[in-house]
């Protein structure tokens, strides 16, 4: 998921990390990115994939309308039929490697 130039992508990530107490560099260790992506995701440059909308939806125990309040429904619903379909992926690969 690209960043259109110009487009700004609101969401709550900043707040459920203030919330959770983490420095930024403390979140970012915690996902598996680097400080820097996570500072993009946070400012609404940049849309983080299916794999770390789980990430942050686990770390912050939020649904991800809760990340994203402000997305239009139709882009909202799209990501996260995104995020429930690679959630099965891996569940899938996890349940396939035992």
């Amino acid at each position: 998921m690209g960043r259109k130039k110009g487009r700004y992508i609101p969401n709550e990530l900043t707040n459920f990390r203030w919330r959770f107490n983490y420095q930024q560099q403390d979140a970012a260790k915690i996902l598996g990115v680097p400080q820097s992506k996570l500072s993009l995701w946070e400012t609404g440059k940049a849309m983080p994939s299916s794999k770390y909308i789980m990430r942050l939806k686990k770390l912050y125990k939020a649904t991800f309308e809760e990340l994203y309040p402000l997305l239009d429904s139709e882009t909202a619903s799209e990501i996260d039929r995104n995020v429930q379909e690679f959630a099965r992926e891996q569940n899938e690969k996890t349940e396939n490697s035992e």
